[in-house]
């Protein structure tokens, strides 16, 4: 029975490897629920459950197939005709009489959950074609159930027969059914189903139900968006704020002891972005799909693209000032190490190759982000941004490997991707604020809303 009067229970039935398994993995956002190619996976009525702050919001039943509903039909045809039972009446008087019997421990197991939930949903693989001997008494059963049933058509193989099922359908009496395919069903498709099953012919109560699911949804979807977006800005202030000191005691440092910290930087603020991303899974429920991630470091030559060309950043106005040696190292970004000016007397400073700064002082080398660069910035939020749309786009239900290309002429926010004029100065303001720790919470927030801006407009949602 229910554990929540807002928390309805559905009830997917079908014959095995129709994809009922993959549809409850996408309804609950988990990837935990087994799916396989292997027919017969599911053996026992397995309960899921929609988890929203700890509280149940839907249940799902994922059933295995009926193995004996040609016998299930003539009982139901017999005990209405002999005894004048109807409805679901039906199924609790074959579940009596046959729960014993183990050649029908799997229809046993079905019948029992359609009784325990508030709605059916029949799956079936519309890229077969409709054959009435291997489908009709499932059907028939469908015609006994009293609850609202939809039929759900899920296209696995390249083919399809959806206008074949559909007018098969409505000559057996069916008249509602919807196409779902889990594979390619974002946040949208799940709320569209829902949307189909309000339609039904429901009670206020089964409807009060739905409403709660669309609303719940919909402010789930959201918080994840926030709450990335907040670790991505979070992120990306850690990195522009970060220093990495090496502290030495003689008299100087060879370059390669320069270069061994140099990379100990770049791993350090790689890191961070790992770090970030790791929470974005989590947040969005993927625990076994695995990732393979941006595997590059921000100032790996590839990701040059990401970034303001020069005379880009000229015609913007973002050129006065953006190194203390070599305008070269924001450019070309190759290997400086120049001694350049000595400020204040305390120390010569250098800029390494691509986006970051090094300054030796006091028998120490202080690695940070070239601060007046914001070529550093543009490039965090391009790489933060494909990272998000990738784990949002890829869905509970496919098991394949969410894969970064490693090519950027592929990515969503890749080289082809410009900001605005307007958005490229915003980030230029929120960089400076960054850097100079100055008004930074204000400026994160500025970061966030456009953030927001930017997946929502590239989200299919």
């Amino acid at each position: 029975m229910r554990d929540s009067s807002l928390a309805p229970t559905f009830t997917f039935i079908g014959k095995p490897n129709n994809g009922k398994s993959s549809i409850i993995s996408v309804l609950t956002m988990d990837d935990r629920i087994e799916v396989s190619p292997t027919v017969g996976t599911t053996t026992t009525a397995n309960r899921y459950s929609y988890i929203y702050k700890e509280r149940p919001v839907a249940h799902f039943y994922d059933t295995p197939g009926f193995e004996r509903a040609r016998e299930i039909y003539r009982f139901i045809k017999r005990v209405q005709q002999e005894e004048n039972f109807f409805g679901n009446r039906v199924f609790y008087e074959f579940i009596k009489k046959y729960e014993n019997d183990e050649s029908f421990t799997k229809d046993i197991e079905i019948l029992k959950a359609i009784l325990d939930s508030d709605f059916v949903v029949f799956v079936v693989n519309i890229s077969q074609r409709f054959n009435l001997h291997v489908t009709g008494s499932e059907l028939e059963i469908l015609k006994k159930i009293d609850k609202p049933v939809l039929i759900l058509f899920n296209q696995i193989e390249e083919s399809s027969f959806q206008q074949e099922w559909e007018q098969n359908l409505i000559e057996n009496g069916f008249e509602e059914f919807y196409m779902f395919n889990p594979l390619q069903s974002g946040y949208k498709e799940i709320e569209q189903l829902f949307e189909k099953l309000y339609t039904l012919k429901n009670n206020d109560i089964d409807k009060r139900y739905l409403e709660f699911i669309l609303q719940t949804h919909k402010t789930h979807f959201q918080e994840n968006i926030n709450q990335s977006i907040s670790i991505i800005a979070d992120t990306i202030l850690e990195i522009l704020q970060y220093e990495y000191i090496y502290n030495f005691k003689e008299r100087t440092l060879t370059s390669q002891q320069k270069g061994k910290v140099l990379e100990d930087f770049r791993k350090k603020i790689f890191s961070i972005e790992q770090i970030g991303r790791k929470k974005i899974n989590e947040i969005w429920g993927y625990h076994q799909v695995q990732i393979k991630d941006i595997q590059t470091t921000i100032d790996a030559k590839e990701n040059l693209h990401l970034g303001l060309t020069k005379e880009k950043l000229i015609a913007l106005g973002m050129l006065g000032g953006a190194t203390l040696t070599s305008p070269l190292a924001l450019f070309d970004f190759g290997l400086s190490m120049l001694g350049g000016a000595v400020v204040g007397g305390v120390g010569a400073y250098f800029v390494s190759d691509k986006l970051f700064l090094g300054v030796l002082q006091n028998k120490r080398l202080i690695y940070s982000i070239e601060k007046k660069n914001v070529n550093v910035s543009l490039i965090l939020i391009k790489r933060s941004l494909e990272h998000l749309y990738r784990v949002i786009q890829h869905g509970h239900a496919n098991r394949e490997t969410i894969v970064i290309p490693e090519d950027i002429s592929q990515w969503k926010f890749g080289k082809a991707f410009d900001f605005s004029k307007e958005q490229t100065k915003k980030i230029s303001k929120i960089h400076r604020a960054f850097i100079e720790d100055k008004e930074t919470l204000e400026a994160k927030k500025e970061l966030e809303a456009l953030l927001q801006t930017l997946i929502q407009k590239e989200l299919v949602i």
